[in-house]
């Protein structure tokens, strides 16, 4: 049984779901929240087979507040949604050309934390939660020092800036979703 288990979590941590981040504040923490969703992305979308619909200050039919944080950046929109104590971010950008459009939803990610959870010695009898977290903390170096930890489910961070968020939203790295605005 604690075979499976210790092999249950190692599958778990080399397969991280790209949306498996969760911020401790909205993100990115410079912007203030809006109250209101950018008119470039208001309408009606499709999201894979879901069909989503932004109007002015709901998404569906969840409204802006405390537990749906919207921020607008630009041709980018942050939806912070509440997970717990922590946020669930996903990010819309949209890109527009003459008459094309070209609308992504990004997932934030980054393979430096499968690399450094990946890379720890972790001793296979006494395998859990804590002792990853303590190797991970070991782990951490000058060249990337976003903090994060681990539970069975999530990679948790709870202090990021905004140079720190955009290397989680790089193209080749982060999980980029396609859009398709139907009106």
């Amino acid at each position: 049984m604690k075979y499976i288990l210790i092999c249950t979590l190692l599958l778990l941590f080399s397969c991280q779901s790209n949306n498996n981040l969760r911020f401790k504040q909205a993100q990115p923490q410079m912007l203030k929240s809006s109250s209101t969703i950018n008119p470039n992305f208001i309408g009606t979308f499709v999201i894979k087979n879901d069909t989503v619909t932004l109007s002015q200050n709901q998404i569906n039919d969840k409204a802006i507040d405390s537990h749906l944080i919207i921020k607008n950046w630009g041709n980018y929109m942050f939806i912070n949604e509440k997970d717990g104590d922590y946020f669930k971010l996903s990010v819309a950008k949209i890109s527009k050309y003459l008459n094309e459009e070209k609308i992504d939803l990004i997932f934030p990610y980054s393979e430096k934390f499968d690399e450094i959870i990946n890379s720890s010695k972790l001793d296979m009898n006494n395998l859990n939660i804590d002792s990853i977290n303590t190797e991970i903390e070991q782990s951490y170096s000058h060249n990337y020092d976003i903090r994060f930890y681990v539970d069975t489910a999530n990679i948790y961070i709870d202090d990021i800036n905004f140079n720190q968020l955009q290397q989680l939203l790089i193209a080749d790295k982060a999980f980029y979703q396609s859009v398709t605005r139907l009106k």
